[in-house]
């Protein structure tokens, strides 16, 4: 957070909000404290990713690292030079609770919550502008996200596929949970969406972060060749597979 001037956090002054790459959330004059105005940025940038109850506690502090320190340090270097186009897989083979997607939700959140995505300075006028400039995410476990696509082919829904692809192509950062925790039924509308998602980020250069149980043969024996070759290319040098015992275990 960068203060042009040194002020009274807590003293109600007129502040101008603004939320960059968030437009749901609009800008605005308000009467407040910075240190209020603050929190509610980062309170609906956070409520708006719907973490699941389980993972709203998680952090990089509370991550169980004696396992993964490796893997641990990657995340965190993509966290800390803004995801800057990275696509990171997080894997592991047929080990589940060993905290893939407790890595997930910490890194997001130590992303959003991170004092250099907001800056404040006074204006001319008098007022404080404070402006939020995260890159926009969006977090999919593999199976809502499946389902949201098979919906659109229900008679009378508002919403075509390609409605739903648009929603994922405007995430900077797209995030997809448990990948093939479960086994296609359909592989052919499978590899076809999954070849979708891949190759619109693959050409656009935005990042993708994966969790899944599978091992880099399996993912390509089920994505299809020219899926699996890209995400190979994009998560080069980010293919961090996890060990250890499961943390339901400890």
């Amino acid at each position: 957070m960068h203060l042009q001037n040194q002020l009274n956090l807590n003293k109600p002054i007129a502040i101008q909000v603004r939320y960059n790459n968030y437009k749901e959330y609009p800008s605005g004059q308000t009467f407040d404290t910075v240190n209020n105005i603050i929190a509610k940025i980062r309170s609906n940038v956070i409520s708006g990713l719907r973490i699941p109850e389980k993972y709203k506690g998680v952090s990089f502090g509370n991550f169980y690292k004696k396992d993964n320190q490796t893997e641990f340090n990657a995340v965190k270097e993509v966290v800390e030079f803004g995801f800057n186009s990275k696509s990171v897989l997080l894997w592991s083979k047929d080990l589940y609770g060993v905290g893939k997607t407790h890595l997930l939700y910490a890194m997001i959140k130590e992303y959003l919550l991170s004092d250099t995505l907001i800056e404040t300075k006074q204006l001319n006028s008098g007022d404080m502008l404070i402006s939020f400039s995260g890159v926009r995410i969006g977090i999919f476990n593999e199976y809502d996200l499946l389902d949201k696509i098979k919906d659109t082919f229900k008679p009378n829904n508002s919403l075509s596929e390609g409605d739903i692809f648009n929603e994922i192509n405007n995430y900077q950062v797209l995030c997809i949970d448990d990948l093939l925790k479960y086994k296609p039924t359909n592989l052919d509308f499978y590899q076809r969406v999954m070849f979708q998602i891949v190759n619109e980020r693959y050409n656009r250069n935005q990042s993708l972060i994966i969790t899944t149980n599978k091992s880099l043969i399996e993912l390509g024996e089920y994505l299809g060749a020219a899926t699996s070759d890209r995400l190979c290319e994009m998560t080069n040098g980010y293919q961090l597979q996890f060990k250890g015992k499961s943390y339901r275990a400890k």
